[in-house]
């Protein structure tokens, strides 16, 4: 509940009008047990998880909200997972009635931006030629989350680490990541010769 005391002004209005005054908000992040309190406790936790998901639509990552919120990162992609299926089916219900016209452009964006986030840890893997959303999990649970981690490892320590993968499979994707990343360094490299050919900006006399 710690999290509760750091919400800003416009956070703190949405929290008054869904039912979370902010006295009950201040009472609660300092600890204090409010034994007659009218608050829906049902609103509280709610409103406890939206800001979860508003952490993770502004692009916090599932390990910083998960570290700041104590929460497992398998619950995070689980709530990501079923605000954007809800948020889906509002999307479909919305397009058959004309009085709700305006409400499926907003909705297909947000639905948009929730699969991006719950994917978004996934991005690098799934960069990798051949690499699909379901390998990418699969290396990223076998702790392979970065580029680097895949194009440094080796196919006994990859097939160890993911059951059922294959020696052939993992030496290809172990040398797909080694040639993308060779890639990136070099498109690096040549960008920063281009910097470097810039004149320097002028200074201003006084």
């Amino acid at each position: 509940m710690s999290e509760m005391g750091r919400l800003d002004e416009s956070e703190l209005n949405v929290a008054e009008l869904v039912g979370v005054p902010e006295r009950y908000i201040i009472q609660r992040a300092s600890g204090r047990t409010l034994r007659k309190s009218k608050v829906d406790q049902f609103v509280v936790c709610r409103f406890y998880v939206t800001l979860m998901l508003h952490q993770l639509f502004n692009g916090a990552t599932v390990w910083d909200v998960a570290d700041r919120f104590e929460q497992s990162r398998g619950f995070l992609q689980s709530l990501l997972s079923g605000a954007a299926a809800f948020a889906s089916r509002v999307y479909h219900f919305t397009q058959e009635l004309n009085e709700l016209a305006f409400y499926p452009s907003l909705l297909e964006k947000l639905i948009q931006a929730l699969q991006h986030c719950s994917m978004s840890e996934l991005v690098p893997l799934m960069e990798i030629p051949g690499v699909k959303i379901g390998r990418a999990k699969q290396l990223y649970k076998a702790g392979y989350s970065t580029l680097a981690s895949v194009a440094s490892s080796t196919y006994l320590e990859m097939t160890s680490r993911i059951e059922l993968l294959s020696h052939k499979q993992a030496i290809q994707i172990i040398k797909s990541a080694k040639v993308l990343l060779i890639e990136k360094v070099e498109s690096l490299e040549s960008d920063l010769d281009e910097l470097k050919q810039l004149p320097p900006p002028p200074q201003n006399s006084c």
